[in-house]
């Protein structure tokens, strides 16, 4: 693959594409993105253009008519909640399935030499047993986020094998790390800050989950990118080690709130299965190895956290 020098990130101003856009400058290659949200975001000025709009085949068509073809296209818009795919299934096909195929459908027209990668995730696997699950493991999605990411991965093959377009998809595991405002750790920090006496988890204490870091996830997107060949790639995103909702939460309330009390209702939500660890072997193929410890990953975290109360506080002074 040649030197890369301009990469697009749909999504651009969410917690996955504001990481892959910093990495991208900071590798000192050309940024475009495109993205619904008109809230500004910390990497606005470190990117050539950015379009406040949908992902669809002509707001990308634009991006490439303004800016030329990419070589790297990273799809980080959708939608990361499996809660919310409950609510409102159409949404969540819209935000995953549907911006999936109208990026497919233009770059297989104006950019038929870009690399597309798709954030994936874990959630197609569904409850899978004890172990570490490895890409060719069954897949049996619980929720409607696990299925229509499945189905934004068929995308990328079909895409591949009917209509040569260079894809890779990333079946990501529990992503974290400074700038993420929900999940686990955002649930569970933001109720930690009024330091109350006990925190309440819904959930098996010891369901099993593989954090990584998003600058490790970052840098597996680049490792897939570069070493793309003649199929769509798919390989897992994770650590290989998995941690427990209680030990996770523990850690938190060690760091924000000593003292608090942590239990457990024992109620599972639909589309939350009890363990999620990856088999990295095929990752670890491509040269990736996550190089943040979840003591240091939590740390950083924590850090940003407690940092943006701080700011938060400053602001509502009189």
């Amino acid at each position: 693959m040649p030197s890369v020098t301009l990469v697009f990130v749909s999504g651009i101003r969410g917690f996955l594409g504001q990481a892959v856009a910093r990495r991208a400058r900071q590798q000192g290659f050309r940024v475009c993105g495109v993205d619904w949200s008109s809230t500004p975001s910390a990497i606005e000025h470190d990117v050539d253009d950015v379009s406040t709009t949908a992902v669809t085949t002509e707001s990308v068509i634009s991006l490439i008519e303004t800016n030329g073809p990419p070589d790297i296209f990273v799809h980080a818009a959708g939608s990361g909640l499996v809660g919310a795919s409950w609510l409102d299934p159409l949404k969540d096909f819209e935000c995953n399935v549907s911006t999936t195929a109208a990026s497919l459908h233009a770059l297989r027209n104006h950019a038929p030499d870009a690399v597309f990668v798709l954030p994936s995730s874990a959630a197609v696997y569904g409850n899978a047993t004890q172990g570490n699950i490895r890409e060719d493991s069954p897949v049996a999605p619980i929720s409607p986020y696990g299925s229509h990411k499945l189905m934004a991965e068929g995308l990328c093959r079909q895409a591949t094998e009917m209509f040569g377009v260079k894809t890779a998809a990333i079946r990501f595991f529990s992503l974290y790390g400074p700038g993420l405002k929900k999940q686990l750790l955002w649930d569970i920090a933001t109720r930690l800050v009024v330091r109350p006496e006990t925190l309440t988890l819904s959930g098996d204490p010891n369901a099993s989950r593989d954090f990584l870091f998003v600058g490790d996830a970052v840098d597996l997107i680049f490792a897939v990118a570069r070493k793309y060949a003649t199929e769509s790639l798919l390989v897992n995103g994770g650590t290989g080690h998995g941690t427990t909702i209680r030990d996770i939460a523990r850690i938190l309330i060690e760091r924000i709130s000593p003292g608090t009390e942590l239990t457990f209702d024992g109620v599972v939500r639909p589309g939350d299965p009890l363990h999620l660890v990856a088999d990295i072997g095929r990752a670890r193929n491509l040269g990736f190895d996550p190089a943040t410890s979840l003591e240091d990953g939590v740390d950083a975290y924590i850090d940003w956290f407690i940092g943006l109360q701080d700011n938060k506080m400053i602001g509502a002074q009189p």
